[in-house]
């Protein structure tokens, strides 16, 4: 983890007060928000229990159960799921739309890419 306790540019008696706030709200945010829904159970019958394990399911390795995927699920799982989880490009056509755009912003930027093709 990053404390900041001073900024070389900045005079001596200056107060990173915008670094202390960002890092204020991190740690609000994680023990009001990721702590206590970590912690709590789901109910297996909930609806987006059962859209959250049928997006799941086929990226997990083959014969992966899905009671395998409840035990381990939280209701912050749930939460990012509903909140921000999207998942990034369906199928390979899209992916592959997604790519392009990529290696084109790093071209423009001056990037090359060797071998890329060759990830995955």
């Amino acid at each position: 983890m990053f404390l900041p306790t001073g900024d070389t540019p900045n005079p001596r008696n200056f107060t990173p007060w915008v670094n202390w706030t960002l890092i204020g709200i991190n740690v609000a945010v994680y023990l009001v928000i990721t702590l206590p829904l970590s912690s709590t159970g789901i109910d297996p019958r909930d609806p987006l229990v059962i859209e959250y394990i049928r997006t799941l399911l086929p990226h997990l390795p083959a014969g992966t159960s899905p009671g395998a995927v409840l035990q381990q699920t939280s209701a912050y799982d749930l939460f990012v799921f509903s909140h921000g989880f999207k998942p990034g490009a369906a199928d390979a056509e899209a992916r592959q739309v997604v790519d392009n755009r990529i290696r084109a912003a790093l071209a423009r930027s001056g990037v090359v890419l060797v071998g890329a093709d060759k990830v995955r």
